[in-house]
């Protein structure tokens, strides 16, 4: 899953670079939600990406809410909490 979630985000900014301008530090803790709502901003009447709500609706099913809606960092953050969780307790 991470794999393709990777994919789709380094897709997307790659194009955001590329055609307007935009740096990877500006890109770099946005959501795919966001990320997407950019590219329907401003390439959207170009027939570029399809309509947002399917769109948004297909990442979902595929990747799951939390790659969607939450920041890389916010993302991060969860997995630490999660690892540190997940550590067995040993008496």
């Amino acid at each position: 899953m991470e794999t393709n979630y990777n994919a789709v985000r380094k897709e997307i900014t790659e194009r955001l670079t590329r055609s307007w301008n935009f740096t990877e530090t500006q890109l770099s803790d946005l959501s795919l939600f966001h990320l997407v709502n950019l590219l329907t901003l401003l390439a959207g009447s170009f027939g570029y990406l399809g309509q947002f709500a399917p769109t948004i609706f297909a990442l979902r099913e595929v990747l799951g809410e939390d790659h969607v809606f939450d920041k890389p960092s916010e993302l991060r953050a969860k997995q630490t909490v999660d690892a540190v969780a997940n550590v067995p307790v040993v008496h």
